[in-house]
Parts: structure tokens; C-alpha cells; sequence
């Protein structure tokens, strides 16, 4: 299978997100999730493209996926950019994205513009680590 072939079967992919973090996402008008990537520097960064979905997983004691959304948009922005132009509309408060932020202005994080957030009705237990990078999912893995 070719790369091409692989990128064209990705559904979306899981997050990692604290509870605090997907309540203030799910309050934002037009909500955006950030995310350093640690290999930015690359010509792909990220397998995603807009039409794949984010889902929201719960760490710590949940270790559930509690939601999704649609990815409408994908752009790399600068800390400051961001801080600019998304600060009111991203899963962190300004003072929490300033510690995440620091000592890495000139890194560019994954921005992802998101249609609605939406909840699961029943939470999906995970029995496998999700890590900070997140993990891809399949189209099928997302349908069923």
C-alpha cells in the first residue's frame, strides 16, 4: 500500500484532552485545538486533512473517548500567532497556554478549526495508552 494509499484511510485521530481543557472547548463559539507536534519541521506533519475527525480522549482515571468533531481547517501557527488570532477559542485559558507555550515561540503548532464538539452517549472505554502525540484511527475504526 502506498503512502497516499495509507493517508486516504485515516478516519481522524484520538487526543489525549483533561476534562477542564474539553468542557472550556466545548464553551467556545468556534472551537480550535492546538497541539505542538514533535516533528514540525517536516513536509507533512500530520497525516490529518480537513474532513477527518478529532476525537476527545479523557487520560488519567477516565481513560475514555468522550467525543469528536469534524476537522474543517488545519494551519500551522506560531505561539504568538496564536495568542493573536485563536487565544478565545482554543482548549486552554491564556494564563495555561502561556506555560504551554514557554521557551517554544518559534514552534509552530497543529491548529485544527472544529465544526461543533460532539458527545458520546456512552463513553468508550480505551485499554491501550493513547500518548501525548495521539494515535491515528482508520475510516473504519471511526464508523464502527
Amino acid at each position: 500500500m502506498t503512502t497516499m494509499e495509507q493517508e486516504n484511510k485515516i478516519g481522524g485521530i484520538i487526543h489525549p484532552l483533561n476534562e477542564n481543557n474539553y468542557v472550556l472547548l466545548k464553551q467556545r463559539k468556534k472551537p480550535i485545538f492546538i497541539k505542538f507536534l514533535p516533528h514540525s519541521n517536516s513536509k507533512n506533519p500530520t497525516k490529518l486533512c480537513p474532513g477527518n475527525y478529532l476525537l476527545f480522549y479523557l487520560s488519567k482515571q477516565n481513560k475514555s473517548i468522550i467525543g469528536y468533531s469534524k476537522i474543517n481547517d488545519i494551519l500551522f501557527k506560531t505561539p504568538t500567532e496564536i495568542n493573536q488570532q485563536y487565544i478565545d477559542e482554543i482548549q486552554m485559558d491564556k494564563i495555561e497556554f502561556e506555560r504551554y507555550g514557554k521557551n517554544r515561540e518559534n514552534k509552530p503548532l497543529m491548529v485544527l478549526i472544529l465544526d461543533r464538539i460532539i458527545d458520546f452517549k456512552k463513553k468508550i472505554s480505551v485499554d491501550y495508552p493513547i500518548t501525548m502525540t495521539g494515535k491515528y484511527i482508520s475510516k473504519d475504526e471511526f464508523i464502527h
